[in-house]
């Protein structure tokens, strides 16, 4: 049974969808905090490193064999996110 049709239109699928928002948002601001606090502990931390961890995270998705609830699909979604915003900061910015 498909429990989502029975909230299409509803107040609490807008209420869902809000707290959906706000733990991708929280979730994207943690993860781009925790790679800039790690360049600045570790300024041997380079793009070539974060490439890595990037690439880490496309396999993880890829990887859904068994199947995974919408928690983690939206966290991984939203660190991919991060990693991807943070590269793109850091190729404009020139750094290494």
């Amino acid at each position: 049974m498909n429990v989502g049709r029975f909230l299409k239109g509803t107040f609490l699928e807008q209420q869902l969808d809000s707290l959906e928002e706000e733990e991708y948002r929280k979730t994207f601001e943690a993860a781009v905090k925790m790679i800039e606090e790690r360049r600045k502990i570790d300024p041997s931390f380079s793009i070539k490193d974060l490439k890595r961890l990037l690439r880490t995270e496309y396999e993880v998705e890829g990887n859904d064999q068994f199947g995974r609830g919408r928690a983690f699909e939206l966290e991984l979604s939203a660190t991919i996110a991060a990693h991807e915003y943070v590269l793109s900061k850091w190729e404009k910015e020139g750094i290494e």
